[in-house]
């Protein structure tokens, strides 16, 4: 019985399939879509003030650097940290999508200087964090995971 079975799948699955109603929407191909009117004027704004605003390259995008040179958090806040590195990671995560977004060439420069700056932050051994000893992230007996790699 079971080789009935597998001989007449194999006969359905040979059959040709074709589509009784012709396809009428064709995805854009990706990047070709933006907002536009007085919504995407908006949001092209927000996007140029949060991350090649002035607030923002004079004010949080080096505090956020900083936290990378310092290597402090473990310290300024003992058996729980700071976790100032998440803010960078989070903020380059935005500008790669607005970047991607509006192809400013502006904020595709800033990205690069950006990463250049946090690895020059690097200690001789690579390590890049905000905390100064590297098995802070760890839990008791843990061995290294992706949090401090």
């Amino acid at each position: 019985m079971m080789n009935s079975i597998l001989a007449s799948l194999a006969v359905v699955a040979a059959l040709p399939i074709t589509n009784r109603i012709a396809d009428v929407l064709s995805p854009a191909p990706l990047g070709s879509a933006a907002f536009g009117g007085p919504y995407g004027a908006t949001l092209r704004r927000l996007l140029a003030d949060r991350f090649l605003g002035d607030r923002a390259l004079r004010e949080i995008l080096p505090e956020a650097e900083e936290a990378f040179r310092r290597r402090v958090d473990d310290r300024l806040a003992p058996g729980r940290g700071l976790w100032q590195g998440e803010f960078w990671g989070k903020w380059i995560l935005g500008a790669v999508e607005a970047q991607r977004y509006t192809g400013d060439p502006r904020l595709r420069a800033e990205l690069s200087a950006t990463l250049d700056r946090l690895l020059a932050a690097r200690r001789e051994d690579g390590y890049i964090d905000t905390y100064h000893d590297s098995p802070f992230v760890r839990t008791p007996g843990e061995k290294a995971n992706n949090w401090n790699v």
